[in-house]
C-alpha cells in the first residue's frame, strides 16, 4: 500500500500549504478573478479578503516580539545574514533590527519593575510589558515588507540550520496557513454565523476552483511517481484532492481519496455527492467555472440548502459529512490491516490528520512501515512517535539513498520520484533489527 501526501505533488507543478494563501491571494487578482467575483455576487456583505486575512495574521509575528520572545529578533538576523542581499531582504533586516530595539525596551523587570509594583500595589510578576502587545500594529508598510521578506526566506532557506527553518516555518505558518484558515471557519460554519458561513463558503469554493486551474495546467507527470504506482502498488490512499493518481494507466486497484476530491462536491442537506464534468475539471476557461458555480447553492440564510466542495475540512476531530466518506474510511482501515508493506510518500503525519494516524498506528502489525520524505527531521520523528520506537535507535542502512531504520520502520531521505521497484524490494529486504 502507498499513502500520498503533499509532497508527492510538487513534481507536478502544485503548490505547497505554505505557499497557498499567497497563491490564492494572486488568483482571485489575476486568473481566478471572474471566479472570486461571480462568489462574491453569490455571497453578498462577503467580509474576507486574502490580503485583509494575511494582514491579521502579520501582527502575530509583532506580537511575539514584544511578548519578551528575546531569541526571535536573534534568530530572524541569523536567517537575514545567511540570505542573497536583495531590495526585499535589506529592507527585513531594517524592519527586524528596529522591531527588535523596539521590543527590547518594551519589557519592565529588575528594579524598573518593583518601582512600578510598588506604586500599583498590584503583583506583576517577574515581569511586566509596557505596550499591550495584542494592541500593536503595523502600519502598511512595514507589514508588507514582512510578509514579503519571510516569503523570500522561505525559498532560500538550504543554508538555515534545523532552530533556524523551525522558527522561519513557524513564522510562515502565521502568515500563510490555508489549513489554519480553513479549519477556523469551518468551525464558526458550524456556529451559524451567516458571516462566517458565508466566509467559510468563499475559501472553500476559491481553493477548490484554484487547485483545479492548477491541476488542469499541469506539467511533469512522466517524471512523477504517478505513472509507476499502478506496476508498485495493490492499492493507495491518496491525501491530495488532485485527479492524478484516477489518470494511472493502467489502473492503481484500490484507490482512496482519504480528504475528498476535485472532481465531486456535495449538497449538505441531503449529503448526496455529484460528480463534476470532467471537461469543467480540464477547461482553462475560467469563465465556464465561474457559470458552474453561479448555478450552486451558496445563500447561508437557506439553512442546509448548499452545495460545497467534497473537501474534508482540516479540523483535529474530522467531521462525518456523508456515509460514503465513512465507508470510504472503513475500506482504508481494512486495506491497512492486510497490507505487508505501507510506503508513506510525502506525508507528514499532522495532528490534523490525527484519525489517519490511529489506523495506521493500528494496521497489520507484521507490516514494514516506510516513510520516504527528503525531510529527514519532522516526519521521521513523528514516524517514530506514531509507532513508539526511539529515534536514537534508527541506524544507517546501505543503500543507493540515505536511509535509517529500526524494527518495522524504514525511512529514506528521498524525493517522491526517487522510488522505484528496486528501492521497494530493497526495503523489503532489509533487516533493521
Amino acid at each position: 500500500m502507498f499513502v500520498l501526501g503533499a509532497g508527492v505533488d510538487l513534481a507536478m507543478g502544485m503548490p505547497t500549504m505554505r505557499s497557498l494563501v499567497t497563491d490564492l491571494a494572486h488568483f482571485a487578482r489575476s486568473d481566478g478573478a471572474q471566479i472570486h467575483e461571480a462568489l462574491r455576487r453569490k455571497l453578498p456583505y462577503l467580509r474576507f479578503s486574502f490580503d485583509k486575512f494575511a494582514g491579521d495574521q502579520r501582527d502575530g509575528v509583532l506580537r511575539r516580539l514584544f511578548e519578551a520572545d528575546a531569541t526571535l529578533a536573534k534568530t530572524l538576523q541569523s536567517i537575514r545574514s545567511k540570505l542573497p542581499d536583495t531590495p526585499t531582504m535589506q529592507a527585513l533586516s531594517v524592519l527586524i533590527d528596529r522591531l527588535g530595539q523596539l521590543a527590547s525596551h518594551n519589557l519592565l523587570q529588575g528594579e524598573d519593575l518593583k518601582t512600578i509594583q510598588a506604586a500599583s500595589a498590584e503583583d506583576l510578576g517577574d515581569a511586566e510589558p509596557m505596550l499591550d502587545p495584542g494592541r500593536i500594529n503595523l502600519s502598511d508598510a512595514p507589514n508588507q515588507t514582512l510578509r514579503k521578506g519571510l516569503q523570500e526566506a522561505l525559498r532560500n532557506e538550504a543554508s538555515l540550520t534545523p532552530d533556524e527553518r523551525g522558527a522561519l516555518d513557524e513564522l510562515i505558518d502565521v502568515t500563510s496557513n490555508i489549513e489554519q484558515l480553513l479549519a477556523l471557519y469551518f468551525v464558526r460554519f458550524l456556529s451559524g454565523s451567516p458571516a462566517d458561513q458565508r466566509t467559510y463558503l468563499y475559501l472553500v469554493w476559491m481553493l477548490w476552483a484554484f487547485l483545479r486551474s492548477r491541476s488542469a495546467r499541469a506539467t511533469g507527470q512522466a517524471a512523477s511517481l504517478y505513472p509507476r504506482l499502478a506496476s508498485l502498488a495493490d492499492a493507495v490512499i491518496t491525501f491530495n484532492y488532485t485527479p492524478f493518481i484516477r489518470q494511472v494507466k493502467p489502473p492503481v486497484e484500490q484507490v482512496t481519496f482519504f480528504h475528498g476530491r476535485l472532481d465531486q462536491y456535495l449538497a449538505l442537506d441531503t449529503r448526496v455527492s455529484t460528480d463534476i464534468p470532467s471537461h469543467l475539471l480540464e477547461t482553462e476557461d475560467q469563465s465556464r467555472v465561474a457559470s458552474f458555480l453561479q448555478a450552486r447553492r451558496l445563500d447561508v440564510e437557506q439553512s442546509l440548502r448548499l452545495d460545497v466542495p467534497a473537501l474534508v475540512p482540516p479540523t483535529l476531530f474530522k467531521p462525518v459529512m456523508s456515509r460514503e466518506q465513512l465507508l470510504l474510511w472503513a475500506d482504508a482501515d481494512r486495506a491497512l490491516q492486510t497490507a505487508t508493506m505501507v510506503v508513506v510518500v510525502g506525508y507528514s503525519f499532522g495532528i490534523a490528520d490525527e484519525h489517519f494516524n490511529d489506523l495506521l498506528r493500528k494496521c497489520n502489525p507484521l507490516s514494514r512501515i516506510v516513510v520516504v520524505n527528503p525531510d529527514p527531521g519532522v516526519p521521521v520523528d513523528a514516524a517514530c512517535r506514531l509507532l513508539q520506537l526511539d529515534r536514537d535507535r534508527l541506524h544507517p542502512i546501505q543503500g543507493a539513498l540515505p536511509m535509517q531504520g529500526s524494527g518495522r520502520l524504514v525511512c529514506v531521505q528521498a524525493r517522491a520520484e526517487d522510488i522505484d521497484r528496486a528501492l521497494i524490494q530493497l526495503v523489503d529486504a532489509v533487516a533493521t533489527g
